[in-house]
């Protein structure tokens, strides 16, 4: 069958708006229904419980609408056994570059936060004294998002642009990645993180590592709010600066060798990365991107 990369793009990028409209709609269906019940009981935290619900809700919607609507026009081949296993060492390194990155700027942005009195970095999770709201939310940041995520954004976007190049997967995909968080600060930790789980991904061929990989670092997100000791909580502080600093001395290292590096990603026949942003999806989805991110800057302001 001839090739029509163009359509493979757009169908893409297709997948991730509809992933934007699915989790507007839907939230706006599920909170206005909530509202009600909180006015009437005086219970906040429905709120809470109505934002996991509908997450939860607008990721099934839109996996099955992509799986079963349109999986063939984009040619969509999910591997989940490993084709190669990669060294525990490339692993390892893998790990602590993505998840010390993120610990890296989550500290940078929430230093430039305390110098600047304002809120970069956002609200974050944190416990209640509900515990199905504690259940949702756990389930929704550990379970739910990271296999959602890693279906769309490495088995969707990264497996399906593959075929135009490891290196223009890898970077289209972890760039999409970034910027569907909706925050500059979120967008800068979370790059670094999907781009070694779409290495890792492409060096494995399968969606199981970056599955776990992608629950480890939410679970490891999560651990301070369940930790009451102050011993432990002072020692987890080291163990995450330890690797915040891990993580960017692997990023220097990287950055050395990034010749050598992105030659063994790439061939003459990979294609630029700015062709998959040359059809209408594409454009209206960075467009869209830009948007939330200005928004949520101009917010915080």
């Amino acid at each position: 069958m001839y090739d029509t990369p163009k359509k493979r793009f757009t169908y893409v990028s297709i997948s991730l708006l509809l992933y934007q409209l699915v989790t507007f709609l839907v939230a706006m269906m599920v909170v206005s229904t909530v509202s009600a019940q909180i006015y009437r009981l005086a219970h906040l935290h429905y709120l809470t419980d109505a934002v996991y619900i509908s997450m939860l809700i607008s990721m099934l919607i839109t996996f099955l609408i992509v799986h079963f609507g349109f999986r063939r026009q984009i040619g969509l081949r999910l591997h989940l056994q490993s084709e190669d296993k990669p060294r525990f060492k490339e692993i390892a390194a893998g790990f602590l570059l993505g998840f010390g990155m993120n610990i890296a700027l989550t500290l940078l942005f929430s230093l430039l936060s305390e110098a600047f009195s304002i809120p970069i970095t956002g609200d974050g999770y944190y416990l209640t004294s509900y515990p199905l709201t504690n259940v949702l939310m756990i389930v929704t940041v550990v379970i739910a998002a990271p296999l959602f995520e890693e279906y769309l954004f490495r088995g969707v976007i990264l497996m399906t642009l593959q075929r135009y190049g490891n290196w223009f997967a890898i970077m289209v995909s972890s760039l999409l990645f970034a910027l569907s968080h909706g925050t500059i600060s979120q967008a800068a930790c979370v790059f670094f993180l999907g781009f070694v789980i779409g290495y890792l991904t492409v060096r494995s061929g399968s969606l199981r590592l970056a599955i776990l990989f992608h629950m480890l670092n939410n679970a490891i997100a999560l651990l301070p709010m369940f930790i009451s000791s102050e011993m432990l909580s002072n020692l987890l502080s080291l163990v995450l600066l330890a690797a915040g600093i891990a993580g960017v001395v692997l990023l220097t290292l990287l950055i050395r060798r990034r010749k050598t590096f992105v030659a063994s990603l790439t061939t003459p026949y990979d294609y630029p990365i700015s062709r998959f942003f040359q059809n209408w999806a594409s454009i209206l989805l960075i467009i869209l991107f830009v948007a939330m991110l200005l928004i949520n800057f101009v917010q915080i302001l």
